[in-house]
């Protein structure tokens, strides 16, 4: 071991052990990337800590390389064109660090404070809120108009939002049925 870095990889490397991949189906491409990343975004949220490492690196390890090729087959068994496909290994693993890597923040502000999660994370998202309300509608109308709609979803919530986004822009890239083809 040479680095505190080559340490940090071996870590991240083994929490990605703990991800699961789906035999590739490509009559389910779509449904099946879906699962694999709500199972990264899983793993990584109860090791939020690690998603930092996430965003600084590639993964080489043998898990890494494991979740690579599974992702590459089954967008490449959909008929995602190969380019597109090897671009969205590293988009999605980008959304997926940055996210659980955002809420390992918030998790470092909680514990700082002393308080448990819920009375810490309703106290905050309160204070943000009450903030939202006292801005002068005149100046603010679509950040007032629209302050429950912004604070009404939760974290897993807006993650499966926005990978549902990467997800439609993905299929809109497949022509016609599944194909292997390279």
């Amino acid at each position: 071991m040479e680095n505190k870095e080559e340490l940090l990889d071996l870590i991240y490397d083994e929490v990605m052990g703990e991800i699961q991949v789906p035999e590739p189906d490509p009559e389910r491409w779509l449904e099946q990337l879906r699962e694999l990343v709500m199972e990264s975004f899983r793993v990584f949220s109860a090791h939020a800590d690690i998603a930092k490492v996430g965003l600084s690196t590639i993964p080489t390890g043998p898990n890494g390389l494991r979740i690579a090729e599974a992702q590459l087959a089954i967008m490449l068994g959909g008929g995602v064109p190969p380019k597109v496909a090897a671009i969205m290994i590293d988009r999605l693993g980008l959304y997926v660090c940055s996210d659980t890597y955002e809420g390992s923040l918030y998790i470092s502000r909680q514990r700082a404070s002393g308080k448990d999660l819920v009375s810490f994370m309703g106290e905050f998202f309160g204070q943000i809120e009450t903030f939202y309300r006292s801005l002068p509608a005149g100046r603010f109308p679509n950040l007032v108009g629209q302050i429950d709609n912004l604070m009404e979803a939760g974290g897993t919530e807006r993650f499966e939002f926005g990978l549902d986004l990467l997800l439609r822009g993905l299929a809109s890239h497949v022509e016609a049925g599944p194909t292997t083809k390279g």
